[in-house]
């Protein structure tokens, strides 16, 4: 392709991004502990919905890392006084060093604990700063690895709070940061303004490894010449590919909560049928669409659970003292999970 060609491919991509203001918070967001053997042990599984009766069969291990979890969460809780998070320059988007989540994930585990010691206003309050803390990771729509970590943060702290306030009064308070808790506008949650740091990401590190062929001794001045026409056409291709997810079936499915990716191209757009790189497709996306689309169908969830006499949106039900519904699977074929969240008061005496 021509370079003109390619710059006015990144320039579109870039420009998909949504503007940002105020201070970004992307060097504390790496300034977070790594994780920790004894931490790790602690922390509340994916797969278990239900982290107070984790928390409660672990309390010894929780007593054994109690000091670290606090001091983490006092890390974490500085966030709050960050506007936005999005790399500081191009080189942070090919590092191999991410921030580190860790704290991110230990911090349900402290909620956790401190409902089950008593501390249950400040548990509460804790588990809706990090749903809100979720959403400004993914309102910063930059980086996949931190929108990721943003729906995770959402998804699991609102199970925690469901659990949470089923073991209070109906009509006990809510902190104040869970009364700005509402869902993401569907935008928000799209794969497309994430593409261009994924795209850079790429591009930084095959120009690394450019100067690296160069500067080759070994390589002769045919094979030097064979690998840049390659790399090249392989760069602008994936730049293409990422584009593709800005298409406006692709953005008005998203916008309707439906999973939709580019279909793969039997002909690659900038590669030559001799490039042998360009054959790789690539990793199917899908799952991390549905993914971030979940986020928002927690977060009405949470509505719910802060509203149980409110009308049921599309795809919720509520039965005896519990809301179900269901989410995209993240996995190809696979069925539609269900979740089931108690309903405040529905666990009081237990």
């Amino acid at each position: 392709p021509e370079p003109d060609m390619d710059a006015a491919l990144i320039a579109k991509l870039q420009a998909v991004r949504p503007p940002v203001t105020g201070i970004n918070g992307y060097a504390a967001l790496r300034e977070l502990p790594p994780a920790d053997e004894a931490v790790k042990k602690i922390a509340c599984p994916r797969s278990t919905s239900d982290c107070l009766a984790f928390a409660r069969e672990h309390e010894a291990e929780y007593q054994a890392v109690l000091a670290t979890l606090q001091a983490w969460d006092a890390q974490v809780d500085t966030l709050q006084t960050y506007d936005y998070f999005r790399p500081l320059a191009d080189e942070d988007y090919a590092s191999d060093e991410w921030p580190s989540f860790a704290a991110l994930t230990a911090a349900r585990s402290l909620h956790a604990r401190r409902f089950l010691d008593g501390e249950v206003e400040a548990a509460q309050r804790g588990a809706c700063r990090d749903i809100l803390l979720g959403q400004r990771l993914l309102r910063s729509q930059d980086l996949l690895p931190l929108s990721l970590s943003g729906a995770a943060m959402t998804d699991r702290n609102v199970e925690l709070l469901a659990h949470m306030r089923a073991k209070l009064s109906p009509d006990a308070p809510w902190p104040a940061p869970c009364d700005t808790l509402q869902p993401l506008p569907q935008e928000t949650l799209a794969l497309c303004p994430l593409m261009y740091g994924e795209w850079l990401g790429g591009s930084e590190s095959t120009h690394a490894d450019d100067a690296k062929i160069a500067a080759d001794p070994n390589a002769s001045d045919a094979e030097k010449t064979i690998y840049f026409i390659f790399m090249h056409q392989v760069e602008a291709q994936w730049l293409y590919k990422n584009s593709r997810y800005c298409l406006p079936e692709i953005l008005a499915a998203v916008a309707h909560d439906e999973v939709r990716v580019p279909a793969p191209e039997q002909r690659k757009k900038y590669c030559s049928p001799l490039n042998p790189v360009c054959k790789i497709e690539g990793p199917d996306w899908s799952n991390y669409q549905a993914r971030l689309l979940n986020a928002n169908r927690y977060l009405r969830a949470f509505e719910l659970l802060q509203h149980p006499e409110a009308p049921l949106p599309s795809g919720y039900s509520r039965d005896g003292n519990a809301i179900s519904f269901s989410l995209h699977p993240e996995k190809a074929d696979a069925p539609e999970p269900t979740i089931t969240l108690p309903l405040p008061g529905s666990r009081l005496n237990r």
